[in-house]
């Protein structure tokens, strides 16, 4: 039962980190092209070097998330595991997620702020 849940784990691990990813990816260029609309040509690279990155964090992540502490003999057990594990790294997706975002915007409202008093 163990090594069911352990495959479980590691399909739904690498296909959300693989889906959030690929949405972020196609969502995040509106947001980059937003912030960084004084060097347009910056976005493509910046959002490929985001995607990789958020691939390696998530993947390790899912990986070094994975311990197990005790055997899997019911079912219950391997419902407990699964939600724990995977609830866990959807919370630690979902918070670098956000920092990320609030990051650039204070990006821009920093730039914002120095265009204004560079222009007075």
């Amino acid at each position: 039962m163990e090594y069911w849940a352990f495959a479980v784990y590691g399909v739904v691990a690498v296909w959300v980190c693989y889906k959030l990813g690929h949405v972020l990816y196609q969502t995040g260029f509106h947001l980059l092209y937003d912030v960084f609309e004084h060097k347009k040509a910056w976005v493509p690279p910046i959002n490929n070097i985001l995607l990789c990155g958020f691939y390696q964090v998530n993947i390790g992540l899912a990986i070094l998330y994975f311990r197990f502490q005790e055997p899997l003999y019911t079912m219950l057990a391997v419902v407990e595991f699964l939600t724990v594990k995977l609830g866990g790294l959807l919370l630690l997706i979902g918070g670098m997620h956000t920092f990320n975002v609030l990051f650039f915007f204070v990006l821009k409202w920093y730039y914002f702020a120095v265009k204004d008093i560079v222009n007075n």
